[in-house]
């Protein structure tokens, strides 16, 4: 195995591990060529180092693409090589999100059966979203006091390549959070459907939602 194609495999697992993926959900995509030849050369240093059989070359392998991989959007590492996906159609399936408290810390984690609408036009994507809770798992002892509710909306989302984005936000009610972003989505196609990123915008309340994309896949219906 080259040490370029080794670059890549640990960049490809440290990225996946990061959002909860199976490496092989990734297979149509390739990774940034950038990316690759920086950890290339801090594997070459490594293994002028510590030899190709050390297990220290090897832990500083996955150390070294770890950092290089973290708080990076997928489009930063990857790039599709397949052709366009069609977002028309629904999805669905059982997925995972976290609710956080006021801090912004992870609090609860929700498994949810989800629902995904679109219909897309040109660059525009006009769809659905509903989330219906099932069951909710406390992280580190939080005191759950309430259940999550139903979340449901509408949205209209840009395309980019295979790449959908949009951002919920709040109904023009009078509440304090009238009018205001609630969290950002962006949808990708991977091996067998859709994974969804969402990010909380709401930095008073924290009512966004909240997900690793490998805990949120849809699958076409």
């Amino acid at each position: 195995m080259s040490l370029r194609s080794t670059a890549e495999w640990y960049l490809r697992a440290a990225f996946a591990s990061s959002n909860n993926f199976a490496i092989d959900q990734f297979s149509e995509y390739q990774v940034s060529s950038a990316l690759v030849d920086t950890l290339v050369t801090g594997l070459q240093t490594e293994l002028n180092n510590s030899g190709l059989a050390s297990e220290a070359w090897r832990l500083a392998a996955s150390n070294r693409a770890s950092a290089l991989v973290k708080d990076r959007e997928m489009t930063e590492v990857m790039q599709r090589t397949s052709g366009a996906f069609s977002y028309n159609g629904n999805f669905s399936g059982t997925v995972y999100y976290w609710r956080l408290n006021g801090s912004g810390v992870p609090v609860m984690e929700v498994q949810a059966a989800a629902i995904l609408t679109c219909i897309s036009s040109g660059n525009t994507v006009n769809g659905s979203l509903k989330l219906e809770p099932q069951a909710v798992r406390p992280i580190e002892n939080y005191t759950v006091t309430s259940q999550p509710s139903t979340v449901a909306f509408s949205f209209t989302g840009s395309l980019s390549g295979s790449y959908l984005r949009f951002t919920r936000r709040a109904a023009n009610d009078g509440s304090p959070l009238s009018g205001k972003d609630l969290d950002s989505w962006f949808i990708f196609p991977v091996n067998g459907g859709l994974a969804v990123q969402a990010e909380n915008l709401d930095l008073a309340y924290r009512t966004g939602i909240q997900t690793r994309a490998g805990d949120f896949i849809l699958r076409k219906k």
